[in-house]
């Protein structure tokens, strides 16, 4: 039987000599070797980490969305809790897309899970200008269809 009591956690943080302030590495303790899993700087986008660079995700993203993204969805995606919007944003490249026939960009409604909602799709596009004009509408207009929210 093992002795739980003694076993060592993960460790996590500038652990390594020889590490910079701006990388975080975390350790997995196994049978008392220290193994690092994954450096990473510390300010990487969950996108990023997730999908990776080419991605190319806009700077200009509005205040208000978190980056929840997910390794079994199809691209990186953000959601808005207080406005009930998720926007996903798809590879630049329509060849490198899990799904080639859909726009880059996808913004819709969503329930209080993060979930899509029936009919809530408010646009697709392959314009990130067109994009964000609509989310800023969506998100200050209450006569929009997620302003009605």
């Amino acid at each position: 039987m093992r002795d739980h009591k003694n076993a060592q956690p993960p460790l996590m943080g500038n652990s390594f000599s020889g590490s910079t302030p701006d990388v975080a590495i975390v350790l997995l303790r196994l049978k008392g070797i220290d193994m690092p899993l994954l450096p990473l700087p510390a300010a990487t986008p969950l996108w990023k980490q997730v999908f990776g660079e080419a991605y190319a995700i806009p700077d200009d993203v509005p205040a208000g969305f978190d980056d929840i993204s997910w390794h079994n969805d199809t691209c990186p995606s953000f959601l808005n809790a207080s406005c009930s919007l998720r926007l996903f944003i798809d590879h630049p490249e329509r060849d490198e897309r899990e799904l080639p026939e859909f726009k880059r960009f996808l913004l819709m409604m969503v329930d209080e899970a993060g979930q899509p909602v029936d009919g809530g799709v408010l646009l697709e596009t392959d314009d990130w200008n067109e994009m964000r004009n609509a989310i800023v509408e969506a998100i200050t207009d209450p006569a929009s269809p997620a302003g009605a929210l």
